[in-house]
C-alpha cells in the first residue's frame, strides 16, 4: 500500500484488515508510518469478502489481493467464485489484479494455483498468467 501510493499516477489506496489488531503492530513499526500519516492511503476494518459487496463497481484501476497466510482454513470465501466476481466489479474496465498466492514450488501453493487461475476465469478475468516471481497471479479486465 505504500509503495503504491508513492506513484505519482495514484489518487487513492484503500487497505482492508480482518484483524484490528494488524493495523496495531503496523503503528509500532516504523517502516508502517507512512500507512497512518499518507492522505492517498485509508485503511478500513473488516472482512474483505463483504466489504467488497460495498464498493462502487469499477472504482480501481489496480487491486493487490494478499489473503493471510493459510487463509484456505479460515477465510476460504478469499478464494470463492463469488468473491472473485466482487473483485472483477469493482476493478476498471483495463484494470489489473494481482493475486499473491505464494510459492508455486510449494506443496501448499503450489495446488492453489490452477484453481485460482479457474475461477479467476469464470469470473470474466482476461490474459490470466502466473507471476512466478511475485509467488502470485496478474489477470486484466
Amino acid at each position: 500500500a505504500i509503495e503504491m501510493s508513492r506513484r505519482p499516477h495514484v489518487d487513492t489506496v484503500l487497505t482492508l484488515e480482518l484483524d484490528p489488531s494488524v493495523l496495531d503492530v503496523c503503528r509500532c513499526n516504523p517502516w508502517s508510518q507512512d500507512l497512518f500519516k499518507s492522505e492517498k492511503i485509508t485503511s478500513r476494518v473488516g472482512n474483505a469478502a463483504e466489504v467488497v459487496k460495498t464498493l462502487d463497481s469499477e472504482r480501481f484501476s489496480l487491486i493487490c489481493h494478499d489473503p493471510p497466510a493459510r487463509a484456505l482454513n479460515f477465510a476460504g470465501e478469499l478464494y470463492s467464485l463469488e468473491f472473485y466476481s466482487e473483485l472483477y466489479r469493482i476493478l476498471k474496465s483495463g484494470g489489473t489484479l494481482f493475486h499473491y498466492v505464494g510459492n508455486p514450488d510449494s506443496k501448499e501453493s503450489g495446488v492453489l494455483f490452477a484453481g485460482i487461475m479457474k475461477r479467476l476465469q469464470e469470473a470474466g478475468f482476461k490474459n490470466i498468467k502466473k507471476a512466478v516471481k511475485a509467488f502470485g497471479i496478474t489477470a486484466d479486465k
